[in-house]
């Protein structure tokens, strides 16, 4: 490592690093500011890990159709309001 003219180690680290870094941190910024928001119109979309096959495919089945039975009625009535 290069030292200066009273012999300590330079406290910043050399020019090809800081450009590396620089660049690093001009695409992170980039990437998110360009991310895509969902609109209000857009519907969320929620998912489920069920057993319908194997060794309890009957808990699964009633549990699917309870939620079904739920998902029908809440989206009668509007759906489900989220706000800030």
């Amino acid at each position: 490592m290069t030292r200066d003219i009273r012999g300590r180690k330079p406290c910043f680290p050399p020019r090809p690093l800081r450009n590396v870094r620089r660049a690093l941190v001009a695409l992170t910024f980039a990437a998110l500011t360009l991310v895509p928001v969902a609109n209000a119109a857009d519907p969320m979309k929620v998912g489920v890990s069920l057993a319908l096959t194997g060794g309890v495919p009957a808990n699964g089945k009633q549990l699917l159709m309870a939620l079904e039975i739920w998902r029908d009625d809440v989206n009668a009535k509007g759906g489900v309001r989220i706000e800030n």
